[in-house]
């Protein structure tokens, strides 16, 4: 009788130690969950930043010694066409439809490089502004979706003084 009791108690130990183990378990996965998802989401938000900050930063690079600035808007598209000294005419341009949707490119001595992908917006105004024709302002906007859904997004904008 003693040793039918001991076998109780110790199956009753296994079952408690076991439930509180699977407890510990998905609290863990959770947390894990949770902050692989948090991660996902600042890993989105840094990749958008990061890309229309570069892009935004070539282009007032180039801006600045820039002259005969000319801009073509459509609804989905724009571009801007400038002369530089020693680089020839340069083009920037931004698409939302066909193979080059969402990427901002420069073209110049007719080879085309990717500045930013994932760019969802793209204004260049005014051209020329009348009240202060020195200036252009640049508004960018990135957008990053993640793997898990969550949209990232970041605008930015930078105002050009021409020399």
């Amino acid at each position: 009788m003693k040793l039918r009791n001991i076998h109780a108690l110790t199956l009753v130990e296994v079952m408690v130690t076991t439930g509180i183990l699977a407890v510990i378990i998905i609290a863990l996965q959770t947390v894990f969950t949770t902050g692989n998802m948090s991660w996902q989401t600042f890993e989105g938000k840094v990749t958008a930043q990061r890309q229309a900050r570069l892009a935004l930063m070539a282009m007032s690079q180039e801006l600045r010694e820039a002259s005969n600035i000319s801009r073509t808007e459509t609804a989905s598209s724009v571009s801007f066409t400038f002369s530089r000294e020693g680089v020839g005419t340069v083009v920037y341009s931004w698409t939302t439809t066909g193979n080059d949707a969402g990427k901002l490119l420069r073209t110049a001595d007719g080879t085309t490089r990717t500045l930013a992908s994932d760019i969802s917006t793209l204004s260049i105004l005014p051209i020329p502004d009348v009240a202060d024709p020195t200036t252009i302002t640049i508004n960018l906007t990135a957008t990053k979706q993640m793997s898990n859904g969550q949209i990232s997004s970041v605008a930015l904008k930078e105002k050009i003084a021409l020399r």
